[in-house]
């Protein structure tokens, strides 16, 4: 079998099964991929199907996602990045995985890698961009997520910034109508919309833990590119995934925390993300008996893994200690807040440098080789040279016995032309004279002939005179 066939079949596995994905057909979905998969195992003989693994594996990620086995659907997703990291790269492919796992790490709550991977993918498309304008939706995509992320992170200067840029590019590219163009208008008016409801009062800020981002409906979100279907309208729980098919940018919803303190009742300080009262005046400020006070700080997973995240327990005797117990806390909670910020902006700096470290590199390499390609030239020009002396250096080199030799070669040259010339004339006379001598016999012959007939017709003719007379 060719390896056209085999391409054929394998891609129209791999439509079919996406197909049956959407219809949520999962038994028909996988029965498909794993008929890819197959032939991809069987055909090892062909060197150029790694891109059509790759594209299998991702699908196989859209599988596991949609049947709610997210560890699963990563390492097929790690695995095709695996395979499309090797050369010849293709960037497309490469970006979308990118983005897939992006999607797939957002979803379990790992912010920080989610962004790497959007970043990477928003490199990559950003350098392609140039050379096929057609990727445009993919990468106001990547914008979208790498957006997304840093607003997760509650980097809203951040994400502004990347709104902004994405929306500039929509609206010169796409216009003001197209759905992703007003897509992304929504998403930049909701993060100015948090990023000026920061409360600043230290001791808020400091049991306000960065609020998540709701989930937010696209009411005309059909970003579609050469190899993806439209995305399905309002539905809240799907996320940013790429290849196979194409998914809203829309998050669960997360809850909000509030603090409990109790003094033989409860009372809830409000904080940033519930909705507060008009007034804390209305509050209990007196209470009977002596309580503890607790306060269950719910955070996320970055910030349980931290070593000075932990739950604070103080009996209170009178209101002053209290205040001195909140404060202690919110300093608590201001340190590592800001630490962890800290090494997230080490990281995403750590990144930066290594990008632009791999790109000084890879542009020192083409000067390089640029160089190396003018040396090489100039030395074939100088051989050529060597090989092809000039008209002067032979002019030089021009002695008396070539020009004696050159004369005679034309004389003998002259001579021989001359006898030539001789033969051929006589040879022509030859030629006359012999034609000449054929025509001549022949029109001899003819004109016996001719006199011949007539001699005996003429006969005839007086025999039949005699007779008409007798």
């Amino acid at each position: 079998m060719s390896q056209k066939i085999i391409e054929m079949k394998i891609m129209s596995h791999n439509r079919q099964a996406m197909d049956f994905l959407r219809q949520q057909e999962f038994d028909l979905c996988l029965s498909h991929l794993s008929k890819a998969e197959s032939i991809l195992t069987n055909s090892g003989k062909f060197d150029h199907l790694s891109k059509l693994y790759g594209i299998t594996l991702n699908n196989f990620g859209c599988y596991y996602r949609r049947t709610g086995n997210l560890a699963i659907a990563q390492n097929f997703l790690r695995k095709a990045l695996e395979i499309l990291t090797k050369p010849p790269i293709d960037v497309h492919q490469l970006g979308g995985t990118h983005l897939n796992i992006c999607a797939i790490v957002s979803q379990t709550g790992n912010h920080e890698s989610a962004l790497s991977h959007a970043l990477i993918a928003l490199n990559l498309f950003t350098s392609k961009y140039l050379e096929d304008p057609s990727l445009l939706t993919t990468l106001l995509v990547a914008y979208h997520n790498v957006g997304i992320e840093y607003e997760y992170l509650a980097q809203y200067s951040q994400a502004c910034g990347v709104f902004t840029k994405a929306l500039d590019l929509a609206v010169d590219k796409l216009g003001e109508i197209h759905p992703l163009t007003i897509s992304l208008k929504g998403s930049l008016a909701s993060v100015y919309k948090k990023k000026s409801m920061v409360i600043i009062s230290p001791l808020r800020s400091a049991f306000c833990k960065p609020r998540e981002i709701e989930p937010r409906q696209i009411q005309t979100s059909q970003i579609s590119t050469r190899r993806s279907t439209s995305m399905a309208r309002n539905d809240i729980k799907k996320y940013r995934f790429l290849t196979g098919e194409r998914l809203q940018p829309m998050f669960d919803r997360d809850q909000n925390f509030s603090i409990k303190i109790g003094f033989g009742g409860k009372n809830t300080v409000p904080v940033y993300g519930e909705k507060s009262p008009k007034s804390q005046k209305n509050t209990r400020r007196s209470q009977k008996g002596r309580g503890s006070i607790t306060d269950r700080l719910l955070t996320s997973d970055n910030d349980r893994k931290s070593q000075y995240s932990k739950s604070i327990q103080t009996d209170i005797n009178n209101s002053s200690n209290f205040t001195s117990a909140v404060y202690n806390a919110a300093v608590i909670i201001q340190k590592n807040w800001r630490r962890y910020k800290a090494k997230q902006k080490l990281k995403t700096l750590k990144y930066q440098f290594e990008l632009e470290k791999a790109q000084n590199d890879a542009k020192k390499a083409l000067d390089k080789l640029k160089s190396l390609q003018e040396k090489k030239k100039q030395l074939k020009k100088s051989k050529n040279m060597k090989k092809n002396p000039s008209k002067k250096q032979n002019a030089h080199k021009f002695s008396i016995q070539a020009c004696i030799i050159f004369i005679q070669k034309h004389v003998r040259m002259w001579i021989q032309r001359k006898k030539y010339l001789k033969i051929q004339e006589n040879v022509i006379k030859i030629q006359k004279n012999v034609r000449k001598y054929q025509i001549q016999s022949l029109y001899k012959g003819i004109k016996e002939a001719v006199v011949f007939i007539q001699r005996w017709w003429r006969r005839v003719l007086r025999r039949r005179r005699i007779k008409i007379n007798n």
